[in-house]
């Protein structure tokens, strides 16, 4: 009798401990504020959009602002609700995500000054950034919503 081939799937190692692979969850801000720094970060750093003379001015104050967004993001994930049920701790992970609220609207006055000011930059070369900023910004009022949701019940 012929052998049976045994359909052989790859199995990802970390350690000594095989992992499968995941698929995506509906909780990806973090990711989308680590992605959002990385795309402005390049962005700004193109000669083509902001010339050098503008990046200081312009390209710096936006990096920071993308860089407080993922921090923000990263700080109020760090919050447990599950465990500890308790008002400071909500009031503290809403502190933040509100943060990371102001921090998106000082973001996108920013672009739109990149816009005004520097002659490259324009709408439709910068809607990568401006599309994924827009997600982010609906993604942490809907976060800030399940949380409150959560609390409630």
């Amino acid at each position: 009798m012929p052998e049976e081939k045994q359909k052989s799937t790859p199995k990802f190692t970390y350690g000594n401990n095989y992992r499968r692979t995941r698929r995506e969850t509906q909780f990806d801000t973090l990711d989308m504020a680590v992605s959002l720094k990385h795309k402005v970060s390049v962005y700004v750093m193109n000669d083509r959009y902001v010339p050098k003379r503008w990046r200081y001015i312009n390209g710096k104050p936006a990096i920071d602002y993308a860089r407080a967004i993922r921090d923000c993001i990263s700080d109020s994930n760090d919050i447990f609700l599950n465990k500890e049920q308790t008002p400071e701790r909500l009031s503290a992970r809403a502190l933040l995500q509100e943060k990371a609220l102001s921090y998106c609207n000082k973001l996108q006055l920013q672009l739109m000054d990149i816009i005004a000011e520097c002659e490259g930059a324009t709408d439709d070369n910068m809607r990568e950034v401006t599309d994924l900023l827009s997600d982010l910004i609906g993604k942490i009022i809907k976060w800030n919503k399940s949380d409150n949701d959560r609390i409630s019940k």
